[in-house]
């Protein structure tokens, strides 16, 4: 199925059939710590199975963008507060509320400013999940801080478990 409009929107989306889940790393790969959503991504990207679309996008609003049509979307991001540079948070976007207004991602949005603007706009949102972690450095630069590149790995496999086990596709 297509949506009989031009296979690459103005947005850069390619318009081609919705896969059920979606992984958003969000960052700036220019900016040290925040790039690493780019970097996680391009580790991903060849671990996932076919009805996972692996994403990279710069900032948060582009998310709203992506998730229509969805099952199920993890996005990993660098977050301000933590305990110390490296620590990984697991946030259930829609249904933990508590947690989800006290976490500001580097990108100064509110986590739970995107739950309020997801529920606006969606009847029925997927599950949103946001894979946060304590950032260290944001300075101009191209690479990871040690902290927060020891954290890939787990990160990986957090990914991965949050699809695990996926349903059967079905065939039309």
């Amino acid at each position: 199925m297509t949506l009989g409009l031009n296979q690459n929107s103005p947005s850069g989306r390619n318009l081609s059939p919705i896969r059920p889940y979606l992984v958003v790393g969000l960052g700036n790969p220019l900016f040290r710590d925040d790039g690493l959503g780019w970097y996680l991504i391009q580790e991903l990207k060849n671990k996932v199975t076919p009805q996972i679309e692996v994403i990279w996008l710069p900032n948060f609003f582009d998310i709203l963008l992506w998730i229509e049509g969805r099952k199920k979307v993890v996005i990993v991001d660098t977050i301000l507060e933590g305990a110390r540079a490296g620590s990984v948070y697991r946030i259930d976007l829609l249904q933990d509320v508590k947690r989800s207004t006290s976490f500001t991602c580097s990108h100064s949005f509110s986590i739970g400013n995107l739950r309020n603007v997801v529920n606006l706009l969606y009847d029925r949102p997927p599950e949103i999940i946001l894979l946060g972690v304590t950032v260290r450095d944001t300075g101009y630069g191209e690479s990871l801080s040690t902290e927060i590149k020891s954290t890939m790995p787990v990160l990986i496999e957090a990914v991965l478990r949050e699809f695990s086990p996926l349903p059967s596709p079905v065939d039309p």
